[in-house]
Order: C-alpha cells, then sequence, then structure tokens
C-alpha cells in the first residue's frame, strides 16, 4: 500500500507542487518507493509515460513485490501501445495477487486489443467480482 493521502492533482500549479515534493523526498532518500510511486503516478497523469515508466521501475527495483507498480507500469506501456510488456507486467501484478481485480481486467483489456478474445474472456471472467456475477 502506497502513502498516497489523495488521486493526484490535475491543476497545473497543484502538479507542479506534487512533482517538486516527490522530487525533493526521492532526493533526500533515494529508497523511498512511495515518493516514486507518487511521482510516477503523477507523470502518468499527465501523458509523460517513459517519466512515469521510469519511477515505477524504481519503485520495482527497491521493492519488487509491489503488485501496485507492476499495474501502473502497465498501464504506462499500455498508454504507449507497448501491449506486451504492458501484459508482463499485468501479469506479474496478477502473480503476486492472484486476486487483483484490477490488474485481471487490464490484461484482459490488453489481450482484447491484440485480437485475443479467449485469453481476454478468461481474464475478464477470472475477476473475483466478475465469478460472483456469472457462476
Amino acid at each position: 500500500m502506497h502513502t498516497t493521502t489523495a488521486a493526484p492533482p490535475t491543476e497545473p500549479k497543484t502538479i507542479s507542487t506534487w512533482l517538486l515534493r516527490t522530487t525533493q523526498a526521492i532526493d533526500i532518500n533515494p529508497q523511498y518507493a512511495d515518493a516514486y510511486f507518487n511521482r510516477g503516478t503523477i507523470f502518468e497523469t499527465k501523458g509523460a509515460y517513459d517519466l512515469a515508466i521510469a519511477d515505477f521501475t524504481q519503485v520495482i527495483q527497491i521493492k519488487p513485490q509491489d503488485a501496485d507498480a507492476y499495474l501502473n507500469r502497465g498501464l504506462a506501456y499500455r498508454a504507449k501501445e507497448e501491449i506486451d510488456n504492458a501484459i508482463a507486467d499485468y501479469s506479474k501484478a496478477i502473480d503476486l495477487n492472484p486476486r487483483y481485480a484490477n490488474a485481471l481486467l487490464n490484461r484482459g483489456i490488453a489481450y482484447q486489443s491484440k485480437g485475443d478474445h479467449d485469453r481476454a474472456i478468461t481474464d475478464y471472467t477470472s475477476q473475483p467480482t466478475a465469478r460472483r456475477r456469472f457462476h
């Protein structure tokens, strides 16, 4: 779990402040995974996907069991249309947390975008909430 207290800001001044503060936190403690995660989320919101991927990669290096970092890096890869990289990250998030519905959903979307409908359906129906609705 990350220590973000709110959704990433959307106003330019607030975004700049958050970027400054997370960067300062990283400068003080380069092993502060939550600061990289929060900054990566801000970069992703701004469409700076390469910077987001770099920050989520830092989180993964510091905390290799962080399923959220794999999910968010996968989202950035998918936004760049690097679908195979996205699928790999979603799959790792699912390996770490087999009931991670958001990772299953996003991997299903990625499979569907590649035309792999069977795998997409498997992921869609494997979500814990989907099982209750369909089984």
